[in-house]
């Protein structure tokens, strides 16, 4: 909150719109072709549908499809959530490996629906 009369907030044209995305099925296609490639390339996690609170660039596709998924196929250690978006931000070379293998793998489990 600011208080101070000297300053004036407003929204300006074309800022990123203030409602949230839609809520994406957590059994629709799109969600059960991810589910089956995280399993196929990561066997030992465990696949559930999350909250993302942040703005991403899915909001601009909610017109174009039904459902919008966020996911990123990376491997996270302790500390990583402090660097997201900073300098020192990183992503393991083993993961980018798993990463490739999870989107060709996401790939053959969407064309067979």
């Amino acid at each position: 909150m600011i208080d101070d009369p000297e300053v004036s907030v407003r929204i300006l044209p074309g800022a990123p719109r203030a409602e949230p995305s839609p809520i994406s099925r957590p059994g629709g296609p799109g969600y059960l072709a991810v589910e089956r490639a995280v399993r196929a390339v990561y066997p030992d996690t465990l696949v559930g549908p999350g909250l993302l609170v942040g703005a991403t660039d899915s909001r601009f596709y909610a017109d174009l499809a039904e459902d919008t998924y966020r996911f990123m196929p990376l491997r996270f250690g302790s500390g990583a959530a402090y660097r997201a978006h900073c300098i020192d931000e990183r992503v393991r070379v083993g993961n980018v490996a798993d990463a490739v293998r999870f989107y060709a793998q996401l790939i053959r489990e969407a064309d067979r629906d």
